[in-house]
């Protein structure tokens, strides 16, 4: 790279934060800095931009002597830069474990947890001693440009989102991936290629650790990064040019579309006691009627997946209902209502697609696939079922227990009615009115927080489990 080619990815990392609207030229900057090449480009670009910027690093403490050298090595980037660092210690796997989360997910929660506690305290901080500086007028000392946190996630990245999201299944908003910036977070690489970093990062001397994780194709992005985007990219080789120019399409479409969708729901919405009306006939008159039924119901917690079944209220009796981890929609004469999930009146939660999580009366039941047999300290874990998935077929019914239920307890070959198992397990008259029994196919595969039915217990050739975990409350 040229040194007119370093000087213009400068020169364009400093046009997108303007176009964008990424930050103001007062704030003090936050830069998550791993100590990978992505963040040290980021550290240096900010350098020759003449931002004011401070360094955040969390160890993990997920690969030992490594992360160890890493934070290490972020402590270096902050006396060559002449910057604070600040570096937060966690314990990942045991977050993980506490949380029932995969390594990944607990330290995206534990990393941004901190950032916002951090910036918090350096907001806090910062106003003290404007107020200290007498010498400036009443409006100056009272203003707060704040801190703003920065991460060094670029197009490579963005387009690894937009496929898995495109794998997921999502909405609008999941095919046009990470945004430059929102409420929390900015992104001022988000329009550079990988490879560009990396020529400037060459180019200019810098250097950078390497997080051997990265290689392991065990987690969803890496195996995606070295394996899949690879094979795509021999039958199109514009794949990436191609998902960029989408981004920005998507872009762009999600604008119009948010900005249509929420006059119309303006103009038809009723709040009532915490509730909220929307006109069936207005509904069924719409085209596009799927895009505005995701767009109302996903931020009460349902899934695209569950749209269909939306949709299918709008042509069903008064009574039927569809609910999440938190609200339930109905159809009530003309209109269908979303309320507050309570766990007193709902009597059927359908699952159509694994992993999933929902309340039922007794508790929290999350359900994920497992590829493996369980070992003999995971079966002896008092709050987590698992099964046989061989003769288990979706979609799977959580409900309320009835008069005339029966299964097979584990253990036993013999069915035994839930009144008697109750009455033997002496739950009190509060937990049989509470427990709910998940079923397939109408057979019961288990009581969650009791016990599970013989006919699904794990054998020794079992190959493929479904695990559910289940926490009372």
């Amino acid at each position: 790279m040229s040194t007119g080619q370093q000087q213009s990815l400068v020169t364009r990392v400093d046009a997108f934060i303007r176009d964008e609207g990424l930050f103001r030229r007062e704030q003090t900057l936050l830069l998550a800095v791993s100590g990978g090449l992505d963040s040290v480009v980021l550290c240096e670009l900010m350098h020759r931009l003449g931002r004011n910027f401070q360094v955040a690093h969390v160890n993990f403490q997920l690969r030992g002597e490594e992360s160890t050298r890493d934070e290490q090595f972020v402590r270096s980037l902050g006396e060559r830069y002449q910057v604070p660092v600040h570096v937060h210690l966690a314990d990942a796997t045991r977050y993980a474990m506490d949380n029932r989360l995969s390594i990944q997910e607990a330290a995206r929660v534990i990393r941004y947890a901190w950032f916002r506690e951090l910036i918090g305290m350096l907001d806090a901080g910062f106003g003290m001693i404007q107020e200290k500086k007498d010498h400036l007028d009443r409006e100056q000392r009272t203003r707060k440009p704040g801190f703003r946190l920065l991460t060094a996630h670029h197009l490579d990245d963005n387009i690894e989102t937009v496929l898995m999201n495109f794998f997921k299944g999502t909405g609008v908003s999941g095919l046009r991936g990470m945004l430059p910036a929102t409420e929390s977070v900015a992104r001022p690489l988000l329009f550079a290629r990988k490879s560009e970093l990396e020529s400037f990062a060459v180019q200019n001397g810098l250097q950078w650790v390497e997080d051997s994780s990265n290689r392991e194709s065990k987690y969803s992005r890496n195996f995606l990064r070295h394996h899949i985007i690879p094979e795509i990219e021999k039958l199109y080789p514009q794949l990436s040019a191609n998902l960029e120019s989408h981004i920005s399409r998507f872009r762009s479409v999600e604008k119009f579309m948010d900005a249509s969708i929420a006059h119309k729901l303006q103009k038809w919405l009723v709040q009532k006691d915490g509730e909220v009306l929307a006109p069936v006939n207005r509904l069924r008159q719409e085209p596009g009627v799927e895009t505005i039924l995701f767009e109302l119901v996903s931020r009460y917690g349902f899934s695209s997946a569950q749209v269909p079944e939306v949709k299918h209220l709008l042509e069903t009796d008064t009574g039927r209902q569809v609910t999440s981890a938190t609200h339930r929609i109905f159809r009530n004469r003309a209109w269908l209502i979303i309320a507050p999930y309570q766990t007193d009146t709902a009597q059927s939660i359908l699952v159509e697609s694994l992993p999933a999580s929902f309340r039922v009366g007794n508790g929290f039941v999350e359900i994920d696939r497992m590829t493996r047999p369980p070992t003999d300290a995971e079966l002896k874990l008092p709050d987590i079922h698992y099964l046989d998935a061989r003769n288990i077929d979706l979609p799977l019914l959580a409900r309320r227990w009835k008069k005339g239920d029966y299964f097979y307890p584990l253990g036993m070959q013999k069915k035994k009615k839930l009144a008697r198992f109750f009455i033997d397990a002496k739950l009190s008259p509060t937990q049989k009115e509470k427990q709910w029994v998940i079923e397939s196919s109408d057979r019961i595969l288990l009581l969650p927080g009791q016990r599970i039915d013989n006919r699904f217990r794990v054998l020794p050739s079992t190959k493929d489990v479904i695990r559910v975990w289940f926490r009372a409350g």
